[in-house]
């Protein structure tokens, strides 16, 4: 999945446009900066009450 994501990232940055990821894997502290590294220019996460 993780290299799914890094191909994702790259043909975004090929072709300008951006890469969003949302829900609980963008939530994640340890995986969003790893997301972040790969080119995710948008994480979307809920509000924690």
């Amino acid at each position: 999945m993780l290299r799914l994501i890094d191909n994702v990232c790259g043909a975004g940055g090929t072709h300008a446009r951006p890469v969003a990821v949302c829900g609980e894997a963008a939530a994640d502290p340890l995986l969003a900066p790893l997301l972040v590294g790969f080119g995710v220019s948008q994480l979307s996460v809920g509000v924690f009450s």
